[in-house]
């Protein structure tokens, strides 16, 4: 059975972000800034801290808000509706892909992912690829106190 898991909030993110950055030597530099956003390298780099290995699309399940509660949001993935809801500023418009506040997305049987931006239909396949890059880019364009969670797919193996 799947079960959805919060990995880290935006906070944790970037607090993993300035550990690592001062292990390897490196300046922490404008992250220490609450209002500058992280780069793409440290998101991919998270990405890859947090899943062991570059992220892979069956892994990354949806980025979303808190406006839902934990069982609301395990409902929707674990029915393979995922939805990006945005209650705070104009949401994925700002990562100038053109995708409005709400987004469904959905799975195909080949483990694309499916994105509809705009009006629940013609869906768009994307590969794992396209998904790194459509989440780190959310990730890049979102201040810090905006409350986004990673959601990994996991299969429970002691049940």
């Amino acid at each position: 059975m799947h079960e959805g898991k919060i990995i880290m909030s935006p906070r944790e993110l970037r607090d993993l972000v300035i550990e690592k950055r001062r292990q390897s030597g490196e300046d922490p530099g404008d992250i220490l800034n609450d209002d500058q956003p992280l780069s793409y390298t440290d998101v991919v780099r998270l990405f890859s801290l947090v899943l062991g290995s570059r992220p892979k699309q069956e892994d990354i399940v949806t980025v979303r808000t808190d406006n839902l509660t934990r069982g609301q949001v395990e409902n929707n993935i674990e029915n393979g509706i995922l939805e990006y809801l945005d209650t705070y500023q104009s949401g994925l418009c700002t990562t100038g892909l053109g995708y409005h506040s709400r987004s469904i997305w959905k799975l195909d049987a080949d483990n694309y992912i499916l994105i509809d931006p705009m009006n629940e239909n013609g869906f768009e396949k994307k590969n794992r690829g396209q998904l790194v890059d459509f989440l780190a880019n959310i990730m890049l364009n979102q201040p810090a106190n905006n409350n986004f969670f990673f959601f990994l797919r996991e299969e429970n193996d002691e049940q």
